[in-house]
């Protein structure tokens, strides 16, 4: 083989492989945006007022979870992991939500602290609150203070942030209940795309949530294993969270090993 066609070959080679790995690369495009939830939610029939006002909390390890690629929003294109709540606000017909938690951003060298929260979903505040190591646990809490009427959100026992909103007025029902048929906890990772991926790699590096809690009032003791969990996963082609574990309280997100 004369040297110009051997180059040619060698080029065509590398062409090729360039072509299969990008061809690998299944989180290039995003499409179907909207809020994707994976995880853990509490239901029930509880009936709470603003003295034992419903919060969440757990201790999540922090792992990557892949960003797509072709939406470059730095601020929407985000992969997140958090405990929380969510409630359904009557006199505008739509959901609110409390996060503490960490999240990764498209092409984010690190992943950060964060807490956010709405009302009923038609504006929101965020707030970042530093970058955490990978592989480590972070302690994430939202709970009920009667002295602010908020929800107020705690990293590593530290409070962070509050709601410029009070949950036991604006998420009661129609007959003046705060019940847990309108309001949820939340042990979940969320994404914008279906791309995207969730925190964890399976069978190597999943991400764990563990010490599951009910909250119920700031600083009181809250309620360990959770009862009446309900499972969210929209994606399981590529994503999978395990079954949640009442006597260790415990559960595992991953990416499958479609994701790349």
């Amino acid at each position: 083989m004369s040297r110009s066609r051997f180059a040619l070959a060698l080029l065509a080679m590398a062409t090729m492989v360039f072509a299969m790995s990008g061809a690998k690369a299944a989180l290039d495009q995003c499409a179907g945006g909207g809020i994707h939830r994976a995880g853990w939610s509490q239901f029930g029939s509880e009936q709470f007022t603003s003295a034992n006002l419903l919060g969440a909390s757990a201790q999540v390890q922090v792992r990557t979870g892949l960003v797509c690629e072709s939406d470059t929003d730095t601020y929407t294109n985000l992969v997140h992991a958090y405990a929380g709540i969510s409630g359904f606000r009557y006199s505008s017909g739509s959901f609110g939500w409390v996060e503490v938690g960490y999240r990764r951003y498209f092409n984010a060298p690190q992943i950060y602290h964060y807490t956010e929260y709405s009302r009923d979903g038609s504006t929101f505040v965020r707030q970042t609150h530093g970058s955490v190591p990978l592989g480590s646990y972070a302690t994430y809490a939202s709970d009920y203070d009667v002295s602010c009427q908020c929800e107020a959100l705690f990293i590593g026992g530290v409070r962070k942030a509050q709601t410029n909103f009070d949950p036991a007025v604006d998420w009661r029902d129609p007959t003046g209940c705060f019940c847990l048929s309108t309001v949820e906890a939340r042990w979940q990772a969320r994404t914008k795309y279906l791309q995207s991926d969730i925190p964890g790699i399976y069978s190597s590096s999943m991400a764990e949530f563990r010490n599951m809690r009910v909250e119920y009032i700031q600083g009181g003791p809250g309620a360990p294993n959770p009862i009446r969990m309900v499972a969210t996963n929209p994606n399981g082609t590529r994503w999978l969270i395990t079954s949640y574990d009442p006597a260790a309280n415990h559960f595992y997100t991953a990416c499958l090993a479609a994701c790349t």
